[in-house]
């Protein structure tokens, strides 16, 4: 879900990562799969959907050329089944696991284009 500060409203999104960003897609899911709450049964790895991350962009660059790539930090928890994004969140990771939810790769570079650059 993509959070609107100023609006304080939340809507679906997803983030494909090919080429270059593969590795930071990695690194991302491993730093979700490493949070840990404490829970009635001990302790437990939240779903995805229950975190909040800044999501930004920084500068990479490597002997074949520079772009922009991904950031992520992790700034807390939704406040569970109470909160309306929450819900939200939980209902589009569902759609996303059913499949109703894909990728449009009809927007993405074509082999060859700038997304090829560092490579």
């Amino acid at each position: 879900m993509i959070y609107d500060e100023e609006e304080g409203i939340a809507g679906p999104a997803l983030i494909t990562m090919t080429s270059t960003q593969i590795k930071k897609a990695r690194q991302w899911l491993m730093q979700q799969n490493l949070l840990k709450l404490k829970g009635p049964n001990g302790s437990y790895t939240p779903p995805m959907f229950a975190s909040k991350w800044r999501i930004t962009t920084v500068p990479e660059s490597n002997e074949k050329g520079s772009w922009m790539g991904w950031a992520f930090s992790h700034e807390g928890y939704l406040k569970g089944p109470q909160d309306p994004v929450f819900v939200e969140a939980q209902k589009f990771a569902k759609s996303v696991k059913a499949g109703a939810v894909k990728p449009d790769f009809s927007k993405a570079p074509e082999a060859g284009a700038d997304e090829d650059i560092p490579f």
